[in-house]
């Protein structure tokens, strides 16, 4: 049995958040490896946005890298490629919380590749995790909005 080629995304807001002596990103890197494993992928490749907002997708370099590389290579509803990320925050916080749905249903049916967070997707039942990741998106969204009052 082949294994699920997979590639990973890596998202800090700032940049002190990336530096070595953090762990932030090496805490999204090994979360996303023990996914990999769980679900029986094969990682190989990692996209990065170390120090930038996710408040727009159009403004990160790494997710934009990770979507054209989704759609150079595209999958099949057979034998699908999977996107790991930590979870729904890490695909973005933008202001309309809809815009993660854009982004993780453009993945999948344009190019092949479903969406897997390392938290907040343990279940299997797609009505449960749609709505999960419904009010993981927006629980993203308040907190950047929270963040923007608070600035």
């Amino acid at each position: 049995m082949s294994l699920t080629p997979a590639v990973g995304y890596l998202r800090v807001s700032k940049e002190e958040q990336a530096r070595e002596d953090r762990t932030s990103l090496d805490d999204q890197r090994q979360a996303i490896a023990r996914l990999a494993e769980r679900r029986g992928c094969e990682l190989i490749r990692t996209f990065e946005d170390p120090g930038v907002s996710g408040g727009t997708a159009e403004d990160r370099p790494g997710f934009m890298a990770l979507v054209a590389y989704c759609r150079e290579h595209p999958r099949t509803r057979k034998a699908p490629g999977a996107v790991l990320l930590l979870n729904d925050s890490r695909l973005g916080r933008f202001t309309d919380p809809e815009e993660a749905t854009y982004w993780r249903q453009t993945l999948k049916k344009n190019s092949g590749w479903i969406v897997w967070f390392a938290e907040g997707d343990e279940t299997e039942d797609p009505m449960a995790r749609g709505i999960l990741r419904s009010l993981y998106s927006a629980q993203a969204s308040a907190y950047r909005e929270q963040i923007r009052r608070n600035a």
